[in-house]
């Protein structure tokens, strides 16, 4: 299972699709928990920022609101928790 978190992690899932995907394969919530708890907060926050980035230059259309409205769209469904989001959306100031 560490595996399978490693790999999705550095597939670019954040921590909700990685949980929803194992509990489909009915593993145990708290061992998912323990794991999921032992990613590194600071690499977790530069793969959203990345992800961020890379988006944004990406977009060619829309006011700042519709593309801010659209990059917490693609970050929630790739699995990132929406506070993170807004936490590193307001770091870099997008």
């Amino acid at each position: 299972m560490k595996a399978f978190i490693s790999a999705h992690s550095k597939k670019k899932w954040g921590k909700t699709k990685i949980r929803s995907a194992l509990s489909g394969k009915r593993i145990d919530g708290e061992l998912i928990k323990k794991y999921l708890d032992e990613i590194e907060e600071g690499d977790y926050d530069d793969q959203i920022k990345v992800l961020l980035q890379k988006k944004w230059k990406s977009m060619r259309t829309g006011s700042p609101k519709e593309k801010k409205t659209r990059l917490i769209r693609f970050l929630l469904s790739k699995g990132f928790e929406m506070g993170k989001v807004m936490t590193v959306l307001k770091e870099l100031e997008l």
